[in-house]
């Protein structure tokens, strides 16, 4: 039997867990400047983050990527597709 792993969005991640960045949804691949700023946040595809602050309300979410920390709108943490580290 074969199980099919859900992909899931950077909303999702669990406080201190570590994910890799598996591409992008969709619906903000047609905005390039969008794509573009989170490249050069550090958010590309292959790159090894760690959810390490949310904010209550929904309000932004901060991630460790290699050394830096780095917080982004959860709303905008939704079209990050990610899938947990080995």
């Amino acid at each position: 039997m074969i199980l099919e792993r859900k992909t899931l969005t950077l909303d999702q991640a669990a406080l201190f867990s570590s994910f890799e960045i598996i591409g992008f949804s969709d619906s903000k691949m047609a905005n390039p400047s969008f794509l573009l700023r989170l490249q050069e946040m550090g958010f590309t595809i292959g790159s090894h983050i760690t959810l390490v602050s949310q904010l209550p309300f929904k309000g932004p979410l901060a991630f460790k990527i290699k050394d830096s920390k780095i917080a982004i709108r959860r709303e905008d943490a939704k079209f990050i597709l990610i899938k947990p580290c080995q």
